[in-house]
């Protein structure tokens, strides 16, 4: 073997690298769930957005189940705050 340094490095790298972290974000998890925060939602939910959205069957808008597992968080609040802005 000419290199013999060489594979044990390449070896080394390309272990290093795929035992590296798999970190993978979560659409969704900077998201507080504390109680009050929930039920703040919940009733700005139900002033503002429950005649028309719902999460179980569909209403006038789209149905709004699983979208913080698909949206960034960040575009939800900016939505949210002004729509027209975000269309």
């Amino acid at each position: 073997m000419k290199y013999p340094y060489l594979w044990s490095f390449v070896l080394f790298v390309l272990m290093a690298v795929g035992c590296g972290s798999r970190h993978k974000q979560t659409i969704g998890s900077d998201i507080d769930t504390s109680p009050d925060i929930i039920l703040a939602g919940m009733e700005t939910f139900d002033k503002w957005c429950a005649s028309c959205h719902n999460f179980d069957r569909k209403g006038i808008g789209p149905d709004l189940s699983g979208l913080t597992r698909t949206v960034k968080t960040d575009w939800i609040r900016e939505f949210i705050r002004d729509p027209r802005k975000m269309i």
